[in-house]
């Protein structure tokens, strides 16, 4: 996942993982997220099972990450 968003996008990206959250109560980022610094905005993706999901043109890292633990929260779990 993370080699095909840097094939699409030439710009900084970030991978986020289980151990990183922004504040310590807050859910941590799907495992093998990617956040994407376009120049300004900020883009995240992550796969969950044969769904991909993300979020684009949030106004920071964090809140991308922010949003991709919304979306993981709606999705079903994914199947081995």
């Amino acid at each position: 996942r993370l080699f095909l968003s840097r094939a699409l996008n030439p710009c900084a990206i970030s991978s986020t993982g289980p151990k990183r959250a922004t504040t310590p109560d807050a859910a941590p980022a799907p495992a093998g997220a990617a956040i994407i610094d376009s120049g300004g905005t900020f883009d995240g993706v992550f796969a969950s099972g044969p769904i991909l999901a993300g979020v684009h043109q949030a106004p920071s890292g964090e809140a991308a990450e922010r949003w991709l633990v919304r979306l993981q929260a709606k999705l079903p779990p994914a199947q081995p």
